[in-house]
């Protein structure tokens, strides 16, 4: 057996010697992959792997599920962001519906901790960086006065969208600021579809080739030359731990990013175009009308309590279970603002209050061509509660089939 596997690694081994250097040889090969490959992600199926407990308790962390793209209408292939791009659907995606929906984009900000050591400088270069900030989701608000910048109450520490920093980079880091800076970090942050401009037809284009290099270059740091490579960074960066290597790799070394380069979102449809959603102490409402609400459980001691809910959908009714935390045991912060629609969707991840407006929320009504989302898991999902609603453009497929784990595997019921 171990002569086996000997001669097997080195038959792939020789394999992998062969491609890389006679790789002209191989170039027809090479192509048809790429091809198949773009061909197969872009229109045909998603395999979506449930990375959060948004919904819980229907589909759990760790599932990993089987998408069609033809049931809500074919997306061009590289048309990812552009509208109207889209042959005829079986069925237009309806009230209740588990979709997989592409997530806005990360954008890059600073966070800037600060000491203020002049005051009158420091809030005119502060109110100066507000305003500029203000295309940006609020974070709180005082009155008529919005704040775009400050994370915490105590306004010593900002955060700034990467476009305004470098515009008032040198005023920021200037002895005159009125503030010395203790220390500046960068984070990536989940913006709004509108914050995101679609780009044209010919720029999403030129994603293919990238795309296609980065499926080489994966497969290349899989073959014996990619372990010898990683084993020479390993070397030069013997300091960092594994995860840096991996993500110096992944982002730095090779254009991987043009493969993914947003996450995929999967929640259930609440409300379409004109529908008029919200929130009042946990009970959902569309258009004024309360959605029933049954509770499953009703022992005070657990931590969530469930419930049987459901949509109208025409003359039906479509029943699922949902999840909240339980108040008697586990404390909700809710923001005690009042909510104001012409301030949302507020920054969700620079919140002082853990829960937000989860439960009461809007009202809000849904624009043209877009769809509003949320979690069965509802006092823990990021969806159309912080990030607001999506466009039609954004949706890529109807999950369909749990494949893993094994004692879950088979159709994924509403």
């Amino acid at each position: 057996m171990d002569r086996f596997f000997d001669a097997l690694v080195d038959k792939l081994y020789l394999q992998s010697i062969d491609h890389f250097v006679n790789y002209k040889k191989h170039l027809k090969d090479y192509t048809i992959v790429i091809i198949v490959a773009l061909f197969l992600r872009s229109m045909v199926f998603v395999i979506y792997t449930i990375p959060t407990g948004s919904m819980i308790p229907n589909l759990m962390i760790g599932d990993v599920l089987f998408a069609d793209k033809f049931y809500y209408g074919l997306k061009l292939p590289f048309t990812d962001e552009i509208p109207g791009m889209r042959l005829k659907p079986i069925q237009k995606a309806d009230i209740g519906d588990i979709v997989v929906f592409r997530a806005p984009r990360e954008d890059l900000f600073y966070r800037i901790t600060l000491f203020i050591t002049e005051e009158q400088k420091a809030e005119s270069l502060l109110a100066v960086l507000n305003a500029a900030s203000s295309f940006k989701r609020p974070i709180s608000w005082e009155g008529k006065k919005v704040n775009y910048i400050f994370e915490n109450p105590s306004r010593n520490i900002i955060l700034l969208h990467h476009s305004v920093f470098e515009k008032y980079k040198k005023d920021i880091l200037s002895k005159d600021a009125g503030f010395s800076i203790a220390n500046i970090d960068e984070q990536t942050r989940l913006m709004t579809y509108s914050s995101t401009p679609n780009p044209s037809i010919f720029s999403s284009i030129l994603d293919a080739p990238l795309a296609g290099a980065s499926i080489i270059a994966s497969v290349f740091l899989d073959t014996p030359f990619g372990s010898l490579y990683k084993a020479i960074l390993v070397c030069f960066l013997k300091d960092k731990n594994n995860d840096f290597i991996d993500n110096f790799i992944s982002f730095n070394l090779y254009p991987n990013r043009y493969v993914d380069m947003t996450k995929d979102f999967v929640k259930r449809l609440i409300a379409k175009e004109g529908d008029v959603v919200q929130m009042k102490d946990g009970v959902l409402y569309i258009n004024g009308e309360a959605m029933q609400k049954t509770p499953l459980n009703n022992n005070l001691q657990d931590n969530f309590r469930y419930y049987k809910e459901s949509l109208k959908r025409g003359d039906k009714k479509i029943e699922y279970t949902t999840r909240y935390l339980n108040e008697y045991t586990v404390p909700l912060e809710e923001d005690p603002r009042p909510f104001r629609s012409d301030l949302w969707p507020y920054d969700p991840t620079a919140s002082a209050y853990q829960n937000g407006f989860s439960r009461n929320f809007g009202p809000i009504t849904v624009p043209k061509g877009h769809f509003f989302f949320m979690g069965d898991n509802r006092d823990d999902s990021l969806d159309g509660r912080y990030f607001g609603t999506t466009p039609e453009w954004a949706i890529k497929g109807r999950p369909f089939f749990r494949i893993l784990p094994v004692n879950r595997f088979g159709k994924i019921e509403k």
